[in-house]
């Protein structure tokens, strides 16, 4: 096979696995809506339909067929194809369409392995979290349990979060239900972080190939970076959905990059999958899915013209627009018709700050501008009691490289290196050729852009696609030919950006493996017990499903505890138990 073929075929595999992946929850999004609307509770088989249609995703044949082409070449008189004679454009046809094919083949087993390897990863670690183990896995379980969004507005009061699960987007949960009720168990259920990482490389990996001259192995590895955002990092095994947010709107960004340029079905299909699951992750879903549209309806107006920006522009709308009234009909229609603004409780006459005591009072009377900046170039803490600090770029402050074993660091919260490693950009770009420098700094401007739409962008789970910005910028050297400098810088910005995310992930894994070891020798003590274990969950109710499945005995105490020295239940802070004797 011929250089170029490979790489096209490269492409072909990363954008339909890409696409396939996220196909799967958008669909299954979509059949549980149905199913809520008909009164049937959400299952399996709202996943069973989203694998159908990654199925036809991946080997569909969604664009003309080689040989049609080849042969409306031969009868426009193409001087190439005459010259082959229409018997030999036929055979070469004939490979084409095998070789798409194969390609779709190869996408659907790639897909199934993102999905089926996150399957299992899923499984290996508990999550230990506070929001995962409260109101996230509280919605999990009330909807596997059969609780109907649409017929039901509220969630049952059965645990302490029932107010705010009835308020917040509930797509991640719905799928996550349906894993469960799949058989996977509560932790199996947050697997999604994780498979849909994969389609943000996948997707980045084919707009590199297709849009620059990086070869495949450089390629590959800026689209891991572009992936192994810190925020999905530190959520990665938790019901958490920051980082599932900077996933899709990676995987939306890069798809966009290939519709404009390249054209295909593929890509455009990608786009309003991701839209779907987007919209119902987060109440931010919403209004960054509205920006992402606008940047690609802006490009191909650019690329194309007037008249292909806008229509676009209005298969985004619809995209948004059946999200929003579809899967994200409970909670923006209802959130509008009970407390008068979609995005309640955090926006509306009714709304509420749930922010503040995260947020460092230094930052009350702050631009949103100005948060960002401070927090970027701030020492990385995950509390806020003592205040903020500034810190010169690249450089360690105490123990700031410890604290990522939280999942929503609130400084510096994309790593102690990242700002350096944006400073660099910078003059990354300031150094590259005027076109590719100037195609850059729209992108990331237009990211910046999307990260200010929220007065708390400066929480880096708040706003994970900012970690696009010094990547993106450090292509623009890279992926044209210019002065060597300036390619230098970029690659060197890559390397400050991989060092960081091996500071984050060291940092992170290091806590959670002896938090999850520790947790297993409880749980095996547990186990172990003649008699039933007595146990005060506290607010950490949904902590009692994870026992049962456990497959610890267990009844809960409600008032003092009945023995002198109650032992914590490692990474669910205040749930406690009785030591078994």
């Amino acid at each position: 096979m011929r250089k170029v073929d490979v790489r096209a075929t490269l492409i072909d595999v990363a954008s339909r696995a890409a696409v396939a992946i996220v196909t799967l929850p958008a669909l299954a999004l979509l059949a549980a809506t149905a199913g809520f609307a008909l009164g049937k509770p959400v299952g399996a088989w709202c996943l069973f339909v989203g694998a159908l249609g990654s199925c036809a995703v991946a080997l569909g044949r969604l664009r003309p067929s080689a040989e049609a082409a080849a042969l409306d070449r031969v009868e426009a008189g193409d001087g190439i194809a005459w010259s082959l004679g229409t018997k030999e454009v036929r055979g070469e046809a004939r490979r084409e369409s095998r070789r798409e094919s194969i390609a779709g083949g190869v996408a659907l087993l790639i897909a199934a392995g993102a999905w089926g390897g996150a399957f299992l990863a899923a499984g290996t670690r508990r999550d230990v979290t506070w929001d995962g183990q409260t109101y996230h896995q509280e919605a999990v379980i009330e909807l596997a349990r059969g609780w109907n969004p649409l017929r039901a507005y509220a969630a049952p009061a059965t645990f302490t979060s029932h107010d705010f699960v009835t308020n917040m987007a509930k797509g991640s949960w719905t799928v996550a239900a349906a894993i469960d009720r799949l058989g996977g168990g509560l932790e199996r259920a947050k697997l999604q972080g994780l498979a849909l990482g994969a389609a943000a490389f996948l997707a980045v990996l084919a707009a590199l190939l297709a849009l620059t001259s990086l070869s495949a192995g450089a390629a590959a590895a800026c689209a891991l970076l572009a992936a192994l955002n810190p925020v999905a990092v530190c959520q990665a095994f938790s019901f958490y959905v920051d980082g599932q947010v900077g996933a899709l709107l990676t995987a939306f960004l890069a798809l966009a990059g290939l519709l404009v340029l390249r054209g295909g079905l593929v890509p455009l299909l990608g786009m309003v999958a991701a839209t779907i699951v987007l919209a119902s992750v987060k109440l931010t879903g919403v209004p960054y899915a509205v920006l992402a549209w606008a940047i690609a309806a802006a490009a191909a107006l650019l690329a194309w013209d007037r008249r292909a920006g806008a229509a676009l522009g209005l298969v985004g709308a619809a995209a948004v627009a059946l999200s929003v009234l579809g899967p994200g009909w409970n909670p923006y229609v209802t959130n509008t018709l009970h407390f008068g603004h979609p995005f309640y409780p955090v926006a509306g006459p009714r709304g509420q700050d749930i922010v503040r005591t995260s947020r460092p009072e230094a930052f009350a009377g702050m631009t949103r501008f100005g948060r960002l900046g401070r927090s970027i170039f701030a020492v990385s803490a995950s509390r806020i009691e003592s205040g903020w600090q500034l810190k010169v770029p690249f450089t360690l402050m105490g123990d700031e490289a410890t604290k990522f074993h939280a999942p929503d660091v609130r400084l510096g919260g994309f790593g102690p290196f990242f700002s350096g490693a944006l400073v660099l950009s910078i003059a990354a770009v300031a150094l590259a050729r005027r076109r590719a420098a100037a195609v850059a700094l729209l992108l990331a401007a237009a990211i910046l852009a999307t990260v200010l739409v929220t007065a708390e962008g400066w929480w880096a789970r708040f706003a994970p696609q900012l970690w696009l910005v010094p990547l993106v910028l450090a292509l623009a050297p890279l992926s044209t030919p210019g002065r060597r400098g300036a390619r230098w810088i970029g690659a060197a910005v890559l390397l400050a950006l991989a060092v960081n995310v091996g500071v984050v992930g060291v940092s992170h894994f290091t806590r959670n493996d002896w938090e999850q070891r520790a947790l297993e020798r409880q749980l095996d003590r547990m186990r172990a017990a003649r008699e039933p274990v007595r146990v005060e969950l506290d607010r950490f109710e949904a902590v009692g499903v994870r026992l049962t499945e456990a497959g610890v005995r267990w009844t809960q105490v409600r008032g003092p505890m009945p023995c002198p020295d109650p032992e914590e239940l490692v990474g669910s802070f205040s749930v406690r138990f009785c030591p078994p004797e």
